[in-house]
């Protein structure tokens, strides 16, 4: 039977399940096979990963949701966080990042701005974590700070991901995740008038963690915007994709009534092999169609 449980990690409080779910054969090969596309595709500035090995960042992970056996994905997010949690949950992927980061002599570094807003890079062990004005603990760093924050621009090449580039959406376009919003949308009417006739995801042009993601639904559904919403984030210009909707997974019996999950896997990029490598991550459990951790969200642990 599986138990809710609460797990401290830092000042939050974390609701995870006991119950494990595992990853099939098929949906690794999915997972990496849309790994390699994204790596010749997404453009990272010119890190250090990419410059010496064409890969954009050292870890990567999809978020998607499991429909009939087929990945779909929400993001693939180039610079993620949650190590302290995946740690916490899931000790066995958390693992093969130490390990990666060991192997290359990575650290964290991580802006004031960034750890004013909230983070858990402080709560994971075994890789070194420095903060803004500290002295660096590591010859390459991954910079947990902000897209917009100049100062760490000079650190790009030292960098093992994204910097400036950090949530970077035009891969989606070129992979057929989502479509370019057309310029003509706002004197079309029968373009508006198609595009409510499905439920959707308006993404802004950069963003991550569910920032600048925008849901509608025929429904209605719990956590949904209105054709406002929409509306307006279009005519403002920030607005810049249409991807289809992918509901989250529901049924199953050892969640609350209402509840649906999305996954969160992480993949390691192996210099050695030049592949990227599924392994493994945590589910996420919310009762409306965010793809975003919620105070209500339950978190489980997703292993190979």
């Amino acid at each position: 039977m599986c138990e809710i449980v609460q797990k401290q990690i830092g000042p939050w409080s974390v609701s995870a399940a006991t119950h494990l779910l595992t990853l099939s054969a098929g949906e690794i090969r999915q997972l990496e096979s849309l790994a390699s596309t994204w790596r010749k595709v997404f453009i990272a500035g010119g890190n250090y990963l990419e410059t010496n090995h064409s890969a954009p960042s050292l870890v990567i992970r999809v978020d998607y949701t499991l429909q009939e056996g087929i990945v779909c994905p929400y993001e693939v997010e180039e610079r993620p966080a949650g190590f302290g949690v995946l740690e916490a949950l899931a000790p066995e992927p958390y693992g093969e990042i130490k390990s990666a980061f060991t192997s290359l002599g990575v650290g964290i570094l991580v802006s004031k701005k960034r750890e004013a807003l909230g983070s858990d890079d402080f709560y994971q062990s075994g890789i070194p974590v420095w903060r803004e004005g500290e002295e660096s603990k590591a010859s390459l760093l991954y910079a947990r700070v902000h897209r917009d924050e100049e100062a760490f621009f000079g650190l790009l090449g030292q960098s093992v991901s994204t910097i400036d580039r950090e949530g970077c959406k035009a891969y989606g376009s070129v992979m057929n995740l989502w479509s370019p919003v057309p310029e003509y949308s706002l004197r079309d009417s029968l373009w508006w008038a198609k595009l409510f006739e499905k439920s959707f995801a308006l993404k802004y042009k950069q963003g991550s963690r569910f920032d600048g993601v925008l849901i509608w639904t025929t429904e209605k559904k719990r956590g949904s915007v209105t054709k406002t919403k929409i509306h307006e984030a279009i005519e403002r210009g920030e607005g810049a994709y249409i991807q289809p909707y992918h509901p989250h997974e529901e049924g199953y019996d050892f969640l609350p009534e209402g509840y649906g999950l999305f996954r969160r896997v992480y993949l390691v990029f192996d210099p050695k092999t030049q592949i990227y490598k599924t392994v493994g991550g945590v589910y996420m459990a919310v009762p409306d169609v965010r793809g975003h951790g919620t105070k209500s969200a339950i978190t489980g642990a997703l292993l190979l």
